[in-house]
């Protein structure tokens, strides 16, 4: 290999904006999508790797409504940073 080759990346991960990018495949994304990507599941199956548990059955509207303030006030802390 040639010194002055150019050297391309095929995979990058950013972590201050929390995404990452696979320029063979064209895909990238969240760390969901991540898991999706790398291990070929469906949103709830990712999310369900992610976390080790299984996903919520049958929740409350105010525990919807509690879990959905939480997601919002994650996303304003990010947008923030």
């Amino acid at each position: 290999r040639v010194l002055t080759e150019k050297r391309r990346d095929r995979f990058s991960v950013n972590t201050r904006k929390g995404v990452w990018h696979c320029r063979v495949g064209g895909k990238g994304g969240d760390v969901i999508a991540l898991a999706q990507y790398a291990q070929g599941l469906d949103f709830v199956g990712a999310c369900e790797w992610l976390t080790g548990r299984p996903p919520p059955r049958d929740i409350s509207a105010a525990e919807r409504a509690r879990r959905q303030a939480e997601v919002e006030a994650l996303r304003a802390a990010m947008v923030l940073k």
